[in-house]
């Protein structure tokens, strides 16, 4: 797809009219996006801490928010600036993909999330629901912290989502729950969020085996939290809670 997009930005650039030189660029962009999904499938998820990953305070306390990740819509808005671009040319073709790239955002929904002193917060949005919907764990009600892979079937291949579970001690209520949870626990589908999945991991599981050091989140630099280790390290298979290796777990 990377390779497709270049060619598609070449082509772009030495068009000779400008409704012709607007498709391609906007096809361009839609290849690189779409190309995003193999570099995340195989495990880059982020190369750095996101600027959008900030300290916060409300009614859970003080806290970080990691923000829904922007490499999800992005090759549906890609897609649909695709469609706009053929209007001019094609109106009924033009449209459609547009709804359609409407639709498809809907559809995948969004997911964020924020660490408080006082627990875990968990916010979604699907096309099953109109608002957003909430789940708020307290850091006592966790039972425990743990990494799983959700794989799903497609007719070429299949797809792996890195999920962190969080079992509480009690039954997970019906309300807010997505398709990854279960009734002993809810699920972090790490892909939707702006953060990287190992750095999530450890900052969640260290916060809840320690509490003493949760007061490191009423801190401006809560958000140092979520740092990921460098690329090379991170390159390095291993397990940083049970081993201290500084590794990768998914």
């Amino acid at each position: 797809m990377l390779a497709i997009a270049i060619l598609f930005a070449v082509g772009s650039v030495t068009a000779r009219n400008l409704p012709t030189a607007d498709i391609l660029a906007s096809a361009a962009l839609m290849a690189a996006t779409f190309s995003i999904g193999p570099f995340r499938q195989g495990g880059m998820h982020s190369l750095a801490l996101s600027r959008r990953v900030r300290a916060c305070d409300g009614k859970y306390g003080p806290g970080v928010h990691v923000p829904a990740s922007l490499a999800i819509p992005l090759p549906f808005v890609a897609f649909g600036l695709f469609g706009a671009t053929l209007i001019p040319l094609h109106r009924g073709t033009g449209i459609a993909l547009l709804l359609i790239a409407l639709g498809l955002w809907r559809l995948v929904g969004s997911v964020s999330l924020s660490i408080h002193t006082t627990g875990v917060r968990r916010r979604a949005r699907n096309w099953q629901s109109i608002g957003s919907r909430e789940v708020f764990l307290t850091w006592d009600e966790i039972d425990s912290v743990r990494t799983d892979i959700d794989i799903l079937p497609l007719r070429v291949g299949s797809r792996r989502d890195p999920l962190l579970r969080l079992t509480p001690k009690d039954r997970l209520a019906r309300g807010g729950r997505l398709r990854y949870d279960t009734d002993d626990s809810l699920a972090i589908p790490t892909s939707y969020v702006a953060a990287e999945p190992n750095a999530l991991f450890r900052a969640i599981h260290d916060l809840k085996t320690h509490p003493n050091r949760r007061h490191v989140l009423s801190a401006p630099a809560a958000r140092e939290l979520l740092r990921p280790n460098p690329l090379r390290e991170r390159l390095s298979p291993g397990d940083p809670i049970e081993s201290g290796h500084s590794g990768t777990i998914w």
